[in-house]
């Protein structure tokens, strides 16, 4: 299988694919029993070994095992209007539940709309679904992306975003946007070389910088997009 998606998310994880025959014969017996074509995006992130294993690593949000991966259609869901984005009859297409919180609380869901890269929802025990990310592979390239930056070298900071936003938008280069978790507002993402800033509630709530190598880089790097 050539792979199409996921590259630039590979990358951040530090991982060379390597595409399990084992893996692959098992997603496609998971189309056989339920009759249904799993999306391109979906079988090019399951089918490559060690993906699972990376998000171990640290006590964060995880990708479901593979052997612990089905189809949901929602036959007992009766609600006709799940949000304002989603409807019931999205959901009786199927779902698969592959992303969790690291405490359970919070799961997302990519919805089988016949697409190769589908979009992601997401529900917390508390809040209606949203939907997470219009594409898998956006959202995977997000969660890896903030997972190697919490890895690294990071701070909690404060940031003026309104002063920040003209140097953000042209010099840096933003990645996928997300929404649902763990804000209401969308989780923003900004990268220029090896400096990283996560926003979440576009701002507004927590923000993680990182990517710097000492004290004055930082001082320069917090100058510059108006960390304080």
């Amino acid at each position: 299988m050539e792979l199409c998606y996921h590259q630039e998310a590979l990358q951040f994880m530090n991982l060379k694919p390597s595409i399990s025959k084992t893996r692959l014969l098992a997603l496609e017996e998971m189309e056989a029993k339920y009759q249904q074509v799993l999306p391109r995006a979906f079988k090019e992130l399951y089918v490559l070994n060690g993906i699972e294993e990376w998000f171990k690593e640290t006590n964060q949000d995880f990708l479901k095992q593979i052997d612990a991966l089905f189809i949901d259609r929602w036959e007992d869901f009766e609600e006709e209007i799940v949000s304002k984005d989603i409807t019931l009859a999205h959901l009786k297409k199927g779902t698969i539940h592959f992303f969790t919180e690291n405490q359970g609380v919070v799961t997302w869901e990519m919805l089988l709309d016949g697409s190769d890269d589908p979009p992601v929802v997401v529900k917390s025990i508390w809040e209606e679904w949203v939907i997470a990310s219009p594409r898998l592979s956006d959202f995977f390239l997000a969660v890896t992306w903030d997972h190697a930056l919490l890895r690294e070298n990071c701070e909690w900071v404060s940031i003026d975003f309104e002063a920040a936003k003209p140097f953000l938008y042209t010099e840096f280069k933003q990645l996928p946007t997300t929404y649902g978790w763990p804000v209401e507002g969308p989780s923003l993402r900004f990268q220029k070389g090896n400096w990283r800033l996560l926003l979440q509630g576009g701002g507004r709530e927590d923000v993680w910088m990182g990517g710097w190598e000492d004290e004055e880089e930082f001082e320069r790097f917090a100058k510059l997009v108006h960390i304080y």
